[in-house]
């Protein structure tokens, strides 16, 4: 996905007078922002609903949102820690990589793994960096634990486990990789929205064949006249429940046709939904501080390493663990 967000130089006559060459230059700037504008525009409105495309202005509405967007993607990317140097034959030594890959586990095979999706690089190209991602668990139990100069025995305590690692955006620098993991979470983003709208389209074609299932059941129980009794109060009790849900059935029916049923309530929906990123995507700096054995500590005395990673969460309450890291290949078998 192509970053709109860095607008070229403004053209001016002043610029032309000055150096006709660099007037030239920003002219075919100008050319390349507003096609690149115009493709990602495209792009987002073809993956979330085509039918938007017929809306006249559609590329000046979204506009606006997509530099929100990117804007927002950029900054979750800056937050995230790192990149942490990593020794492939001694990744150990890394605090953060110790605590992540305990025991026998290693690092290599899933950097050899990512390596295989790495594309149009030299083999003089041996610097990396990516984005570590994994699952963090935390479970309790009692334990031995030293308070200062006491030792408890039945210490109440907590250790930390990761798994799922995952390795994303690879690069050859840290720009490079900064700017894949941009376009990942914007790309998250819109696939996002995508699923959202479909499940408003959903929503309101289950709500419509209800609506005439009910008014059906009312046109049937109005019509059963001249009942006598407790079967006149049933078929009244029955008309009653039907003409709630009907009116239940109404009030929906008329929030998702906002947002669905023609192409100006599908962009409306998207530009509203682009507007609030942050609902789809969220980041906080996690700090651990662990001792050997993966338990948290806050005892200042206690000898124990203090770690920092990003966690974000994403749709469907998903929460994943991150931090960059940088390595060289040289030394990957």
């Amino acid at each position: 996905m192509n970053n709109i967000e860095k607008h070229p130089e403004q053209l001016t006559w002043q610029n032309f007078v000055r150096s006709p060459l660099r007037f030239i230059s920003l002219l075919k700037e100008n050319r390349d922002h507003y096609k690149s504008v115009k493709e990602t525009v495209d792009h987002v409105a073809g993956t979330v609903d085509p039918s938007i495309k017929n809306v006249r202005g559609y590329r000046k509405r979204l506009t606006p949102k997509i530099l929100h967007c990117q804007a927002f993607c950029r900054k979750i990317v800056e937050q995230i820690p790192g990149p942490i140097d990593l020794d492939i034959q001694d990744y150990s030594s890394a605090p953060l990589m110790k605590a992540a890959f305990p025991g026998h586990d290693k690092i290599s095979p899933i950097l050899r793994e990512a390596e295989t999706f790495l594309t149009g690089v030299t083999e003089k190209e041996t610097e990396r960096v990516a984005l570590l991602t994994m699952n963090h668990e935390e479970r309790e139990f009692f334990g031995t634990a030293k308070h200062r100069q006491m030792v408890v025995g039945d210490a109440k305590l907590t250790s930390v486990t990761f798994s799922d690692h995952k390795i994303v955006g690879l690069a050859t620098s840290l720009e490079k990789s900064r700017h894949r993991l941009e376009n990942t979470i914007f790309d998250v983003i819109i696939e996002t929205a995508s699923h959202r709208l479909a499940d408003h389209k959903e929503e309101y074609g289950e709500l419509k064949a209800n609506k005439e299932k009910l008014k059906a059941m009312l046109k049937m129980f109005g019509g059963q006249v001249g009942l006598q009794g407790d079967l006149r109060d049933e078929t009244e009790e029955k008309l009653d429940k039907v003409k709630t849900l009907l009116q239940e059935t109404e009030n929906s029916l008329l929030e998702e046709k906002a947002n669905v049923e023609m192409p100006e309530d599908r962009l409306e929906f998207l530009t509203d939904y682009l507007a609030q990123p942050e609902k789809v995507m969220d980041i906080k700096l996690i700090s651990l501080r662990l001792d050997w054995r993966n338990v948290i500590t806050q005892d200042s005395e206690e000898s124990a390493n203090t770690i920092q990673f990003a966690q974000c969460t994403i749709p469907s309450k998903i929460k994943r663990d991150a931090v960059l890291i940088a390595y060289s290949t040289e030394h990957l078998q």
